[in-house]
């Protein structure tokens, strides 16, 4: 076993949380694409502005001003206010959740990755893959550090006790099953030779499959 002093990096990726993040990014953004052109095709919004532009309040004062237009009406009824003002009520509703779609997805990425692009006259980000790299990166703890060197020094130990176990030709038991030896059992094993590997069959033909066999199941004990 090779010995191992790798140092913990200061920052790392979460690549499931980044691919997680990325994702949920593309959906935001065609969901919020797909609104902004639902907004854009209702007429009774007039000219609608810029993305960023669509907030409730924008909504809210379209649907207000409407509302009131229909009551300095005089020509109509007043069914036909109440029609009219309930239709205005209902636009609302109907649009209101595309406004917090758009504003949700603005709301979440920087300042600097929003683009509007003037040729399909929609909503994009600069660079998702790149957002989500970023907000995917965390700094590693400086606990965890400490803790690395521990196990590092435990795989240390290990190392060097399997080197001085091959030296002095001692079966190789695993890790988990030495540590739990009794110190009676442990001095008996050396005192009956038990605890040094047995070569006397190593020269017989039909055992070196199994000799074989026995190196590699060795190979897997830490």
């Amino acid at each position: 076993m090779a010995e191992i002093k790798n140092k913990l990096p200061e920052s790392i990726i979460n690549e499931k949380e980044r691919n997680r993040i990325e994702s949920q990014l593309r959906f935001d953004l065609v969901a919020a694409q797909e609104s902004y052109e639902v907004l854009k095709s209702n007429e009774n919004l007039g000219e609608v502005p810029q993305p960023q532009c669509c907030t409730e309040a924008w909504l809210n004062a379209i649907c207000a001003n409407g509302k009131k237009a229909v009551g300095e009406a005089k020509f109509l009824t007043s069914e036909q206010r109440k029609s009219f003002k309930a239709q205005w009520n209902n636009l609302y509703k109907r649009m209101q959740p595309h406004v917090s779609r758009i504003q949700n997805f603005i709301e979440s990425i920087p300042q600097s990755q929003y683009v509007f692009d003037e040729d399909s006259q929609n909503i994009y980000c600069r660079d998702i893959t790149e957002l989500a790299t970023k907000k995917a990166t965390h700094i590693v703890p400086t606990e965890a550090g400490g803790h690395w060197e521990k196990i590092q020094d435990v795989l240390s130990a290990i190392n060097d006790l399997r080197k001085w176990e091959f030296a002095h030709d001692v079966v190789k038991i695993p890790l988990t099953d030495l540590l739990r030896i009794k110190p009676n059992r442990f001095c008996e094993s050396w005192v009956t030779g038990v605890i040094k590997r047995d070569h006397s069959f190593d020269g017989k033909p039909y055992m070196q499959n199994a000799i074989i066999t026995q190196r590699k199941i060795e190979k897997r004990y830490l």
